[in-house]
């Protein structure tokens, strides 16, 4: 079983998400890494694809699932992945193979956004050249600082600070 997750959007550091879960103490950061794909701004939340032989990367942190089974399904619900029902699912949580910065590989579990017919038709769907999500929050000073937590998490990407799932509100 892959005990690694990629986290490129508001999983990542700084966001807070994986306190509000309650999946902060199941999972230890490893590092900052990247794959091949594209990264989408849809709004409340961002979207990837992957896409091997364009020229975008996708950035983000990579965890070590301590308790890969209660993370994922936590997850799993969270972002609106029911592996049973993958046509209803808004993304899927695909393996896919990551390098770290100093060029290491390793294989990770990544939600990657279920609709990308809907991404290259969607002109709401902006694309992050960078790939960068938390450059590009801060860079439209979205991201707030909350506090610190024991595994580096902090704030959260609404003023204010509670996260709720905008996931949850669609299909």
């Amino acid at each position: 079983m892959i005990d690694k997750l990629f986290a490129y959007g508001t999983l990542m550091r700084g966001f807070g998400l994986t306190r509000e879960l309650a999946v902060e103490a199941d999972i230890q950061y490893l590092g900052r890494g990247r794959f091949a794909g594209r990264l989408y701004d849809l709004g409340p939340y961002p979207a990837a694809i992957e896409d091997p032989s364009g020229p975008y990367t996708v950035w983000g942190d990579v965890f070590h699932l301590l308790d890969p089974e209660r993370v994922l399904r936590i997850l799993d619900e969270f972002e609106g992945c029911d592996p049973t029902m993958p046509l209803s699912s808004l993304y899927r949580r695909c393996p896919v193979d990551v390098q770290f910065e100093d060029g290491s590989p390793v294989r990770a579990w990544a939600y990657l956004y279920a609709r990308p017919d809907h991404l290259r038709n969607d002109p709401g769907a902006v694309l992050i050249p960078s790939g960068d999500y938390r450059q590009y929050v801060r860079a439209r000073g979205t991201l707030r600082v909350r506090g610190e937590g024991p595994s580096g998490a902090r704030g959260s990407p609404k003023a204010g600070g509670e996260v709720k799932s905008p996931r949850s509100q669609h299909g």
